[in-house]
């Protein structure tokens, strides 16, 4: 069986911002690109567990179960480039602490349903732009995107004419 025709669904777990950080984020993305990622697809990815059959899905979600973790707020203040991927990208220039154990604590509970994490070191980033033909801006952001952590996201992402959509499916909120 092919993965196109298998069940289960690509999917990802993701920091995902409030309405105003969202906001912020888009007009940021619409300035410096007219390649820029839907609005509704702005996320930070914290871990991507690709395609997922239904039983590992299920796995991963008790596997969450409890998640608490502290909170935390992001300064989004540095622009970059992945020149492979065309990716243009806002991230922190310094990683919250409290994000890294995030990160290390998801990895470690996923660990337990047989998830492999990603051998590369984790870069905190939201994505702004695919395909981008340009290059990063080198001049700093006026001020930082302040993003307070409020909600860990399991989300989906689904292949639609006219691109890829994101849909949020389960979520576990920070401090609480």
């Amino acid at each position: 069986m092919t993965q196109a025709s298998a069940p289960g669904r690509r999917l990802f777990l993701a920091l995902w911002p409030d309405t105003a950080v969202r906001a912020e984020l888009a007009r940021l993305a619409r300035r410096l690109t007219p390649e820029h990622v839907p609005a509704a697809n702005l996320h930070l990815t914290l871990v991507f567990l690709g395609f997922t059959p239904p039983d590992r899905e299920a796995g991963y979600r008790a596997a969450l179960d409890g998640l608490r973790p502290v909170p935390f707020t992001l300064e989004l203040d540095r622009l970059g480039c992945f020149r492979g991927p065309r990716v243009l990208w806002l991230g922190p220039s310094v990683t919250p602490p409290a994000l890294t154990a995030l990160v290390g604590e998801l990895q470690r509970r996923l660990a337990a349903c047989a998830h492999e994490p990603d051998p590369r070191p984790y870069a905190a980033h939201v994505t702004l732009a695919r395909r981008f033909s340009g290059t990063a801006p080198s001049y700093p952001l006026p001020s930082p995107i302040r993003w307070p952590a409020a909600r860990i996201v399991l989300a989906e992402s689904r292949s639609q004419p006219g691109g890829v959509r994101y849909e949020p499916l389960a979520d576990w909120p920070v401090g609480l």
